[in-house]
């Protein structure tokens, strides 16, 4: 591989597939940890909780905290996404579901909303 004739696009090729080896390594590194503590004879203690994270709470009370934030002019979908730190794809769905449960949010232009509570 001749580093000199790497594209711009290779590169960010290159270091997203860094990253996940990255994140594969962190997650072999963590089962082994588990392993061998169940060779040692003291086995790791099990999850507290077996299920689905509550990740969602979180999500709202961060969305609802940006919305607040922006005030009378709103803030977009994209907005809200760079903020939260998640796919905006992510944040359409929630607006979908459980944002159109939450009565002090109120849509007021193509995926832009506003707190009015």
């Amino acid at each position: 591989m001749n580093l000199a004739s790497l594209t711009s696009a290779e590169l960010k090729r290159i270091g997203k597939l860094l990253v996940r080896k990255e994140a594969l390594v962190a997650r072999v590194q963590k089962v082994d940890r588990q392993l061998a503590a169940y060779e040692s004879g003291t086995p790791a203690a099990a999850p507290a909780r077996v299920g689905r994270p509550r990740k969602r709470r979180k999500l709202k009370a961060t969305i609802i905290e940006v919305l607040q934030q922006a005030g009378k002019e709103g803030v977009t979908v994209r907005g809200i996404a760079g903020k939260v730190g998640v796919d905006p794809n992510r944040i359409y769905n929630w607006f979908y579901g459980t944002g159109s449960k939450v009565k002090p949010i109120k849509k007021i232009g193509e995926a832009k909303y506003r707190w009015e509570g």
